[in-house]
């Protein structure tokens, strides 16, 4: 037994020194265990749509390591054409959360939604609603058409025109 355990402990020494074998420059100065940590993903619903900021990392979908009780501020940044509408986790488009190792793989998601506009026609007697359309700034070149429908004017009534003797 003794033997085997001195051969185990030649093989971490030999493996120990050819790891931290000598290259120029640089001097051995011992291993140091990492701690396993933890990490959430971070993304938006569509990529197109908007990119998502977590700490320092920004993008649309990307991993962000953290240790126990770590704050970190999540962040929704909208492209051109579209608007944040929620958080996974309920949370305003830039908010603060407190990382525990409960989150730990947790995927928080940036929904983005398209900006829509609405056109509404009205009558210029009355003021009354003719009809309306609905343009999605987040297409491009997006146009609308509106059609204007006359309305039928009612027949004229009959005159009775004055009689005239020549």
């Amino acid at each position: 037994m003794l033997c085997y355990l001195r051969h185990i402990a030649l093989r971490i020494l030999l493996l120990t020194t050819l790891l931290a074998g000598e290259v120029t420059g640089y001097v051995f100065n011992g291993y140091q265990a990492q701690a396993a940590g933890y990490y959430v993903t971070v993304r938006s619903n569509i990529a197109s749509y908007g990119t998502v900021q977590a700490g320092s990392r920004t993008g649309t979908n990307f991993t962000f390591n953290y240790n126990n009780q770590t704050t970190v501020t999540f962040k929704a940044i909208p492209n051109a054409g579209y608007k944040f509408v929620s958080w996974s986790d309920g949370g305003a488009q830039t908010h603060s959360v407190t990382l525990k190792p409960a989150d730990n793989k947790k995927t928080f998601v940036a929904t983005f939604g398209v900006i829509t506009y609405t056109l509404t026609v009205k009558t210029a007697k009355n003021n009354t609603t003719e009809g309306t359309v609905k343009i999605n700034s987040g297409t491009a070149g997006a146009t609308a058409t509106a059609t204007i429908n006359m309305v039928q004017l009612l027949p004229l009534q009959p005159r009775r025109l004055p009689t005239i003797i020549l």
